[in-house]
C-alpha cells in the first residue's frame, strides 16, 4: 500500500523584528511512503521545512547610511584612548544599542556579501573633492557586481577576482583609494582574509588572517591628501585591528580590543566629521565606536558663497581670497582697516553665473592690491574702492567671460604710485 502526503506547510521566521517570514506548503499527495501516513508527511515537512529557511534572508541589502544613531542616546556608553597611525583617527568612544530601532538595524545586519562606501565622482578619475557618491558592492546572479548606487552596475573586474568561484565568497566589501581605484576585500573561508587592489595598473594580491573585512578610506574625512590612507577592518582574536595602504597592509594594527570581545564588523562610515564603525560582540549584542573629530573638509557650494576678510589693524604679507568653482554666485571681500599690507589679493576661479569680488581698502599702506578675473560664463562685477591711503599699485585684470564683465577701480583721496 502507498500512502501520499496531505498538505504541509511550515513557516521560516528571523529571529530579529523587521525582516518578512516566509510560507512554503508542500501540495498533497507530492511525497509518498510504503511505511505510513506519518511518514510520507514527515518527507513533505521536511521539504517545505528545508525550502523556507533557504528562502528566508535575515539581512539588508540595501544602504544603510540613512540609519545612523543617535550615539548620545545609546547605553553602556565608554570611552577609549589609542594614537593616530597616518592620517587615521583612533576610536574615542564606544557605546552598546541595546534594543534598535528596526530601520537601525541595517547597520548591524547588513548582508555579508554586500557592501556600501563613499567614492569618486567616477573610477579611475582622480579629483580634489572628498568623495561623497555611494558606490555598492552585492550578489547578482550567482556572480558579484558593483557601481554607482542607483546609477551604473557592471561586473566586479576580473583581474582582481582569478581563481575565485564567486559560489565560495562569505563576505565582500569595497572601497576606493585617493587614485580612485576600487580595492574588494573578501572571504571564501572562516579566518582568511583576501585583499585584492590595483598599483599602477597592476592587480595586486594580499592575503592575511582575519574574519569579516571591511574597507574606508579615511580620506572621505581627511582633507589633507598627504596622510590618507585606504584602510581595511576586521577581526581577529576578539579584537578589531586594521591595515593601512600605506604599509602595503603587510603591518597588523590593534585598533579596539572591546569587552566582551568582538565576533564581527558589519559596517563602517563617515557621518558629520566622526568614522562610524559598527560591530557585534561575542553575544551577538549590538555596539558602535565612534572615533575622534576629523578636521573639517572644504567644501563644494551649488548655489552662492560669500567669502569675506577684514583684517584688524597690524601688519600684513599677504590678504588672500582664493575663488574655487561656482555654479551660480560668488562674493568675495576683502576689506583691510588702516594698516601696511604688502598684498591684497581676490583670486577668482570659474563661476557659471556670476561673481562679485571687492576690495575696499581703508587708510594705510599697500603695496599691491589686485582683483584677479576668472572664467565666467555670465556676468562680474570686479570693484576696487580704496580710501585714503599710500598705494604702489592696483590692479583688476580681466579673464575670459561669454556675456558681460563691469570692472571699476575708484580711489578716494590718498597717494598712488
Amino acid at each position: 500500500m502507498v500512502f501520499g502526503n496531505t498538505p504541509q506547510s511550515f513557516t521560516a521566521s528571523c529571529t530579529l523584528p523587521g525582516f518578512p517570514s516566509v510560507t512554503v506548503t508542500i501540495p498533497a499527495n507530492t511525497y509518498s511512503s510504503f511505511i505510513s501516513q506519518a511518514d510520507a508527511n514527515a518527507k513533505a515537512l521536511a521539504a517545505a521545512t528545508a525550502q523556507a529557511e533557504s528562502q528566508l534572508i535575515c539581512c539588508y541589502s540595501n544602504d544603510p547610511l540613512p540609519d545612523t544613531p543617535n550615539f548620545l542616546s545609546l547605553s553602556n556608553d565608554y570611552t577609549v584612548s589609542g594614537s593616530s597611525q597616518y592620517g587615521l583617527l583612533p576610536f574615542e568612544e564606544v557605546a552598546e544599542e541595546v534594543v534598535p530601532y528596526v530601520s537601525q538595524l541595517h547597520n548591524w545586519t547588513i548582508c555579508p556579501t554586500c557592501d556600501f562606501c563613499n567614492g569618486p565622482d567616477d573610477e579611475g578619475i582622480t579629483q580634489p573633492d572628498l568623495y561623497t557618491q555611494r558606490w555598492f558592492v552585492r550578489e547578482s546572479g550567482g556572480a558579484f557586481v558593483y557601481g554607482k548606487e542607483s546609477l551604473t552596475e557592471e561586473p566586479v573586474p576580473s583581474d582582481l577576482f582569478t581563481g575565485i568561484d564567486f559560489s565560495d565568497i562569505i563576505f565582500m566589501s569595497l572601497s576606493f583609494d585617493a587614485n580612485a581605484r576600487p580595492c574588494f576585500a573578501f572571504q571564501t573561508t572562516p579566518g582568511t582574509i583576501l585583499l585584492r587592489r590595483y598599483i599602477a595598473g597592476t592587480p595586486t594580491f594580499t592575503t592575511f588572517a582575519g574574519d569579516t573585512p571591511r574597507l574606508w578610506f579615511n580620506g572621505v574625512l581627511q582633507p589633507d591628501g598627504a596622510i590618507t590612507d585606504l584602510c581595511c577592518f576586521y577581526v581577529r582574536s576578539g579584537s578589531i585591528n586594521v591595515r593601512m595602504q600605506r604599509d602595503a597592509f603587510g603591518v597588523e594594527y590593534v585598533w579596539l580590543a572591546p569587552s566582551p570581545a568582538a565576533k564581527k564588523v558589519t559596517k563602517i562610515d563617515a557621518v558629520s566629521s566622526y568614522q562610524y564603525l559598527y560591530f557585534q560582540d561575542v553575544n551577538d549584542d549590538y555596539w558602535l565606536a565612534k572615533s575622534e573629530v576629523y578636521p573639517i573638509g572644504p567644501s563644494d557650494y551649488s548655489d552662492a558663497l560669500s567669502s569675506t576678510v577684514a583684517p584688524r589693524g597690524g601688519a600684513y604679507d599677504s590678504v588672500v581670497t582664493s575663488g574655487g568653482s561656482y555654479s551660480d554666485t560668488l562674493t568675495s571681500t576683502v576689506a583691510p582697516s588702516a594698516s601696511a599690507y604688502d598684498l591684497v589679493t581676490v583670486l577668482a576661479g570659474t563661476y557659471t553665473d556670476d561673481l562679485t569680488p571687492s576690495v575696499a581698502p581703508g587708510g594705510g599702506e599697500y603695496a599691491l592690491v589686485i582683483v584677479g578675473g576668472g572664467s565666467y560664463s555670465d556676468t562680474m562685477t570686479s570693484t576696487v574702492s580704496s580710501g585714503g591711503g599710500d598705494y604702489v599699485l592696483e590692479s583688476t585684470p580681466g579673464g575670459t567671460y561669454s556675456d558681460s564683465l563691469n570692472s571699476t577701480v575708484s580711489p578716494s583721496g590718498g597717494s598712488y604710485v
